[in-house]
């Protein structure tokens, strides 16, 4: 019912009483001409507003931006987030929060005068040009405003989007866990699912349900350091089911849901140690299989009731759970994950230079 004006980063309305509130703020209302033809995207858990843009600048063009420093102005990668992201559109202006003020400018050094241009994304939009426009301090907090400029990379479709790999994992070590997440992330994982084995550490797991939020910032600083435009989320359920409380599933619930549901062809590929009757992972997929998503054992490795649950469901479900190999050597869980997806990578890109 209410009318929204301007618009903060974390997606609240500025009213125009507020003594905060800057002359560099474009009022939405003004701003959008009624001519432009929008849609609405429904993503998980937030709807997003996308402006049909023109084409994004020329790829020599792109070059000259490449140093300039990357801020991710979406919401949190996690499942079950309710936070909306930042519209990125030409000429659209918006304040940064209090974290991204910190990396702005104390971190990345820019003062709005003699550098202030940086790169934006929001994991919808594409990336954009972005120039501070002002900066300011009130009582509270400091005021960093921030304007879209223009368009430089345009958004992967979403074909390119649904395909990338999945990495399942039993939650690990404080430090583990961020460091799985971290280069998982610049290897191109699309999602990553946390689920409960025979030996998960209980308080790793408590650790990763309650540190959610602060693990998702390891996401979102491998993606602005890798160069991506999407971010892959963190959550406890293959299915999101907003509001639930329910704890992670665990590894006959995913089998099970696995070998029932429809996964839209992808394959799960569950890691295994110690196994001399298991094929390669190049081997396994071979022209066939591009949709995967890489099941990881805990610290420790599976139980025996895991594996004899892999050995069956592997017997009954034609082709849509394959246990893999990753090499000789006993890995350490999250290099495990990093290699499995390491390996996917560079077999999906010898896969595209052969159809070139």
């Amino acid at each position: 019912g209410n009318v929204i004006n301007d618009v903060r980063i974390d997606g609240s309305a500025i009213s125009s009483s507020n003594p905060t509130t800057s002359n560099n703020i474009i009022p939405l209302s003004d701003y959008i001409p009624q001519s432009v033809n929008f849609e609405y995207k429904r993503i998980p858990n937030r709807l997003c507003l996308n402006r049909h843009q023109e084409d994004p600048i020329s790829k020599k063009s792109v070059e000259k931006y490449i140093t300039l420093p990357r801020l991710y102005v979406g919401s949190l990668p996690i499942g079950e987030t309710s936070e909306s992201s930042v519209i990125l559109t030409k000429g659209f202006n918006f304040e940064l929060n209090p974290d991204q003020v910190h990396y702005v400018t104390k971190v990345m050094r820019i003062d709005g005068k003699r550098k202030s241009q940086l790169r934006l994304f929001n994991g919808i939009s594409g990336e954009w040009l972005g120039k501070v426009q002002s900066l300011g301090r009130n009582r509270r907090r400091n005021e960093v405003y921030v304007q879209c400029q223009q368009n430089i990379r345009s958004q992967p479709n979403e074909i390119e989007e649904e395909n990338l790999p999945w990495v399942i994992f039993a939650p690990l070590k404080k430090a583990r866990t961020k460091l799985l997440l971290e280069k998982c992330t610049e290897l191109g994982s699309g999602r990553f699912i946390w689920i409960n084995t025979d030996r998960t550490d209980a308080s790793s797991l408590i650790a990763c349900q309650d540190g959610a939020k602060k693990l998702s910032l390891q996401i979102i600083e491998a993606s602005e350091q890798s160069e991506r435009l999407t971010l892959p989320s963190l959550s406890r359920y293959i299915t999101e089911k907003p509001g639930s409380k329910g704890g992670p599933l665990s590894v006959n619930e995913l089998l099970n849901f696995w070998q029932y549901e429809n996964l839209k062809g992808r394959t799960l590929l569950i890691c295994r140690e110690r196994s001399t009757e298991v094929t390669s992972l190049l081997a396994t997929l071979g022209d066939d299989i591009s949709k995967v998503a890489f099941l990881i054992g805990p610290e420790g490795g599976w139980s025996a009731e895991e594996e004899a649950s892999f050995e069956a469901a592997e017997a009954t479900c034609n082709g849509k759970i394959q246990s893999v190999s990753i090499g000789s050597l006993v890995l350490r869980a999250e290099t495990a994950a990093m290699a499995s997806l390491a390996a996917y990578s560079v077999h999906i890109d010898y896969l595209k230079s052969r159809e070139k």
